[in-house]
């Protein structure tokens, strides 16, 4: 849980240093935006690292990301917690088979057929299933998004000549952390092309291009 936690919260303060747009067009973004960050090949060595064994989930794994860009140019990033958990829930649960053959594994390394395995466990009241059931909920996923929810930035925002920008105040934005951008519609696109979030890809695994979609406008646009 610690090495995953800090995956997580690795992610997340890389994606809080940069960001998108076109001259003059910062109401473009104005409304709340969601990103699905699709953390299955990392998460997959992670388990691979603990299990000792190759492992590939049939079930991928997301960080989403929701960024609420305010009129005033203020701007706030969480993590959307229901959908974030029901992925996490999802990628958890599919680990029971491997987990399942692992601790069949270990009674046949210590002499124990898995009949024999599965007798001594009955005798005591228990499953190989019921075991695996006991791992699976020290994963406390609510605490592990509690620790990246608390890492998650908010500050100002400036939109101008294709590059977004984030800081904490007005003063502190800098073309070097930028990022490009394009927004069609209910789409915004991210391009790294000066490498502000490279970390998301030799660190994590993740293409810091990012797609993002629109989920609610502000009422009136300011789009109008």
């Amino acid at each position: 849980m610690k090495k995953i936690t800090a995956f997580l919260l690795a992610l997340v303060m890389a994606l809080s240093l940069a960001a998108c747009g076109s001259k003059d067009d910062s109401k473009q973004l104005v409304g709340t935006w969601q990103c699905a960050l699709d953390l299955t090949e990392k998460m997959d060595e992670e388990m691979a690292a603990n299990l000792g064994t190759e492992y590939t989930s049939e079930v991928p794994v997301s960080l989403y990301l929701t960024t609420v860009f305010n009129e005033d140019g203020t701007f706030s990033m969480s993590p959307d917690l229901d959908a974030t958990t029901e992925s996490l829930n999802a990628y958890i649960q599919a680990l029971k088979p491997a987990l399942v053959e692992l601790l069949y594994k270990e009674a046949e390394d210590r002499g124990m057929t898995r009949d024999e395995f599965d007798s001594a466990l009955a005798d005591s009241g228990l499953t190989v299933e019921s075991q695996v059931d006991s791992v699976l909920a020290l994963f406390d996923v609510s605490t592990l998004l509690s620790d990246v929810e608390s890492e998650l930035d908010s500050g100002k925002y400036k939109l101008e000549d294709g590059r977004l920008y984030l800081a904490e105040t007005d003063g502190s934005f800098t073309q070097a952390d930028s990022i490009g951008c394009t927004v069609s519609g209910s789409t915004m696109q991210w391009t790294d092309d000066q490498g502000a979030l490279a970390d998301l890809e030799t660190e994590l695994g993740v293409s810091p291009d990012l797609s993002w979609t629109c989920l609610l406008y502000t009422s009136p646009s300011p789009r109008d």
